[in-house]
């Protein structure tokens, strides 16, 4: 540490020593303890693993004199940091004052067996490349404001080539200078880069004719993270960690992105491809594995700006893509938000986790049988009809849908396969208005041809009323006692026959005075016999 106070007396560094005592009567004991005094610093900074500096004011090196007890750490030639933390492998330097990367080089050349770093918020300068022209003392001060222009170039770079040889993961995310062409350059330092994230940064859309180099660390990356880096096309990006065999997990989030690339697909389906999906797929089925993205399984899309579900059939393309990350865009907040995610479940039949959330196997079939209601009238306006084989596995034959529907929905099928082709009372529209909801019915006085009917009653034949579903059959009977002023010692029965019971001459009795009438199904037409007794 070092004092950089107001007080112009405090030249010398100040030293602070871990885990000693303070009592002057026990200094002795603490400078001889090998456990919490002086001594035992260094053996227990040697089973250090982690290191965490968020938001220390750490900018540059403690430069003490040549003693061996004081040796400098940092920077070379002479630190000893390696020697004291051979162990370390996570180091946090995020929201430090660090300005320039040598300076990091400097400490991380240490320490060659760090796997993790973190350079968050941190406003580091590169040196100028090795062929750069120097700058003009008119553009200098601009350049120094973004470039470290004091590091020899040379020098400096064969630094960076060795700091970093066992670095395998790498947080950049808002360094302000950060820009695509000196990623290129930083990432050529980092031969083991397994994971990367420079989220949040100016970066826009990738540019073309990056170098070899670039492509080849890229396309070795497990985890690669740019959430809100400015890009709104992926043809680019795509093109370059696509091909990756380890890419695992990829973060698009928080970017104004409206399209998704079409993935390409091999002009031959292999055999292993079509019998894991138990049909036979050819090469525009979408459901045919594309040759990009083979070891995908967390894509990451909140707060983009998709306005169409063509997105998820490109995502069809991608089996072993597990977990989606996908909310606050203008297709999902279109509807209410547990809709929104059926939707994605039925449309991603591979699909365990949205949104950081399991999909068990009732949330599924809930939500592919609500898709087939919700779409199934679309389908049957658009020309869509059952075919004559069977519904089974992987039997996609046993409906015809339009073109332009079957490219809208393209899961549309294989769910009539799995749960069977949906009924059209299933999708019919059920309205909520009490006049659309009554129904007519037919009301015929029945009483035995050997009697004659009571004195007062009604003798018109038929009589037509529109009743609710709710109304109950204990007031049903009071209407008809109205209707057909029968006295109160007239007793009778209702008896129901709908136009699917004639056939079988089939008769239902309306005994239970508390069930409403929507539990017998009533339809327009149906007749209901007001049967007099003897």
């Amino acid at each position: 540490m070092e004092y950089s106070g107001s007080h112009e007396a405090l030249t010398q560094p100040v030293r602070i020593e871990l885990f000693t005592n303070r009592s002057q009567l026990q200094a002795a004991n603490a400078i001889s303890h090998q456990c919490c005094g002086p001594q035992g610093v260094p053996i227990t900074l040697k089973t250090l693993r982690a290191a965490i500096f968020t938001l220390v004011p750490i900018h540059r090196a403690l430069r003490g004199p040549p003693n061996p007890e004081t040796a400098s750490l940092w920077p070379l030639p002479g630190g000893t940091l390696g020697d004291f933390l051979p162990k370390l492998t996570e180091l946090d330097l995020s929201g430090c004052l660090l300005s320039r990367w040598i300076d990091v080089a400097e400490i991380c050349v240490q320490l060659p067996w760090l796997k993790s770093l973190n350079l968050n918020s941190n406003h580091l300068r590169l040196p100028l490349p090795i062929y750069s022209e120097n700058p003009t003392k008119s553009k200098e001060t601009a350049l120094r404001l973004r470039c470290d222009v004091d590091s020899e170039p040379k020098s400096s770079e064969q630094l960076f080539s060795r700091a970093f040889p066992e670095l395998q993961r790498l947080l950049l995310v808002r360094s302000p200078f950060l820009n695509w062409i000196d990623l290129a350059r930083i990432m050529k330092w980092v031969p083991s880069l397994k994971s990367l994230s420079v989220a949040h940064n100016e970066l826009g859309n990738l540019p073309s004719g990056l170098p070899e180099h670039f492509v080849r660390r890229f396309r070795q990356l497990t985890e690669l993270d740019v959430t809100q880096i400015g890009i709104t096309k992926l043809d680019n990006l795509f093109a370059i960690i696509g091909p990756s065999n380890q890419l695992d997990t990829v973060h698009l989030n928080q970017n104004d992105i409206a399209t998704f690339p079409e993935l390409p697909v091999d002009d031959v389906v292999s055999p292993s491809d079509t019998a894991d999906h138990g049909a036979q797929l050819t090469k525009t089925d979408p459901f045919t594995p594309s040759t990009w993205f083979q070891s995908l399984r967390t894509l990451g899309l909140r707060c983009t700006q998709f306005e169409d579900w063509q997105a998820m059939r490109q995502l069809l393309r991608l089996p072993k893509l597990e977990h989606l990350l996908l909310a606050d865009c203008p297709i999902m907040n279109r509807t209410s938000e547990q809709t929104a995610r059926q939707e994605v479940i039925a449309r991603l039949p591979f699909l365990s986790l949205l949104n950081r959330i399991e999909i068990c196997a009732d949330e599924r079939r809930g939500a592919e049988l609500d898709y087939l209601k919700r779409y199934g009238a679309l389908w049957r306006s658009s020309g869509g009809a059952p075919l004559a084989s069977a519904p089974g596995a992987g039997d996609k034959s046993c409906v015809s849908m339009s073109s332009e529907f079957a490219n809208e929905h393209p899961v549309f099928s294989r769910l009539c396969s799995k749960y069977g082709i949906p009924d059209d009372g299933e999708f019919k529209q059920v309205t909520h208005s009490l006049k659309e909801g009554l129904t007519s019915i037919t009301f015929v006085l029945d009483y035995p041809k050997t009697a004659t009917c009571p004195a007062g009653v009604s003798t018109a034949p038929n009589v037509v009323r529109r009743l609710h579903g709710r109304m109950t059959v204990g007031h049903l009977r009071m209407m008809v006692r109205r209707l057909f002023k029968l006295p109160p010692t007239v007793s009778y029965d209702l008896v129901v026959q709908g136009e699917r019971h004639r056939k079988i001459n089939s008769e239902v009795l309306l005994d239970a005075d508390t069930r409403e009438l929507g539990f017998y199904c009533l339809e327009d037409g149906d007749v209901i016999f007001v049967r007099l007794h003897n």
